[in-house]
Formats: C-alpha cells, sequence, structure tokens
C-alpha cells in the first residue's frame, strides 16, 4: 500500500484510540493478502464491545468509512477486530 493508505491506517488508529479506556493497548496490523487488505485491530478485552458496539453498529461503520477512503487502491480492505483470549 502507498504512503497515503499508511496515513489512513494512523487516522483509524488514533480514532479507535480515542473510543478505548485502553488506549495504550491498542495495535493496528496490515497485513497484505494479495487482492484484498486485511487490517486487524488488537483492543484490550475491556474494550471489545466499545468497538464493535451495539449490534456490530460501530464496527461496520469503521469498516464501511475505511472501505470508502481506500476504494481508490481497487483492492476491497477487510477491518477484522481480534478479541483477546
Amino acid at each position: 500500500m502507498g504512503s497515503g493508505n499508511e496515513d489512513v491506517l494512523s487516522l483509524f488508529y488514533h480514532l479507535i484510540r480515542e473510543m478505548v479506556d485502553h488506549p495504550d493497548d491498542v495495535f493496528l496490523q496490515r497485513l497484505d493478502g494479495g487482492h484484498r487488505i486485511l487490517c486487524e485491530v488488537y483492543v484490550h478485552r475491556e474494550d471489545v464491545r466499545k468497538i464493535i458496539g451495539t449490534k456490530g453498529r460501530c464496527a461496520n461503520a469503521l469498516r464501511e468509512v475505511m472501505s470508502n477512503i481506500l476504494r481508490r487502491e481497487g483492492r476491497p480492505i477487510t477491518l477484522d477486530i481480534i478479541e483477546p483470549h
């Protein structure tokens, strides 16, 4: 991904940090999987609900915004929220 995409991922990183109670535990990992871009979000176990939201609304909104911004890349993007064990 180009530097513009890195800026978008940085924006999402800071946005997610503002949404949670444990911002120091936020970790964003980008994986390049061929035709698809995968972005994994790791948060503190107590913050998972905040990122997912009621009925997944918050997570879906984050996915939609990220997808629309990165649409110029020409590859679909997947945003996964990883729940800690």
